[in-house]
Order: C-alpha cells, then sequence, then structure tokens
C-alpha cells in the first residue's frame, strides 16, 4: 500500500479555486461550492484524491495508491467535480463528482464511458 501524498498547501488550492469556478455560497456557515476539473484546477484535485484515499482505507477500502484519482477524473472529458470550500479553515469539507449527459462518451462499442456503468459501486464521492 502506498503512502498517502501530503496535504496541498492552503496556498495552492486558494489560487486554484478563483471567482470563475465559483458556483455560488452555501445558505448556511458561509462555505462555497466551486466546479473544476482535473484540466482547470490540477492541484484541487490531487486534493480531492487524497482525500478520498484517507475517507475509503478508514472505512476499510481505498485504491492502496497514494491518491484517489482514477481515468474518469482525467479523461478528455472528465468527470466535473462539486467542491464544498470553507473559506475560513481553508479546507475542501466535501465533494461529489459528476457528469451531465451530453457530456457522456462512448467507447468503440457503443458503451457509455461512466463510472456508474459497471458493476461496482461507485465510492468516488465523500
Amino acid at each position: 500500500m502506498e503512502e498517502i501524498i501530503a496535504p496541498i498547501s492552503k496556498e495552492i488550492l486558494k489560487a486554484e479555486l478563483t471567482e470563475d469556478k465559483r458556483l455560488r455560497f452555501t445558505n448556511k456557515s458561509h462555505n462555497e461550492i466551486y466546479v473544476i476539473t482535473y484540466r482547470d484546477s490540477p492541484n484541487v484535485m490531487k486534493e480531492i484524491g487524497r482525500l478520498r484515499e484517507i475517507a475509503f482505507r478508514a472505512a476499510g477500502g481505498g485504491t492502496g495508491k497514494s491518491m484517489d484519482i482514477d481515468e474518469y477524473d482525467i479523461m478528455e472529458n472528465p468527470y466535473k467535480q462539486l467542491v464544498v470550500w470553507n473559506p475560513e479553515a481553508e479546507e475542501i469539507l466535501g465533494g461529489y463528482r459528476y457528469l451531465l449527459g451530453d457530456e457522456v462518451q462512448f467507447d468503440e462499442h457503443g458503451k457509455p464511458l461512466l463510472a456508474t456503468a459497471t458493476c461496482l459501486i461507485s465510492r468516488r464521492s465523500f
């Protein structure tokens, strides 16, 4: 089992969580919601992968890799990451990945390239 990567610097995360990626503020708690992808925020994606691996290992799972990032996070048209950011603590509180229906790609056999297209339970939200 690989050692989990060190936390990504808060300064680096804040530099990637820019106004154009902020979807809205939460109704309570003064948190912020962002939509990012690996392509526009690679360091935020690494932190998400780090947090996923910590969470799933704690529950008896995990990938065993240094961070939990898969092909759906980094493919040509990657899943979007909905991120809840606490600006006071300067940390990611949670998130979820998603893909809009018209963004779905298909393989050479016409099968959709979706994280949920297999019989495995998606374990990528935290």
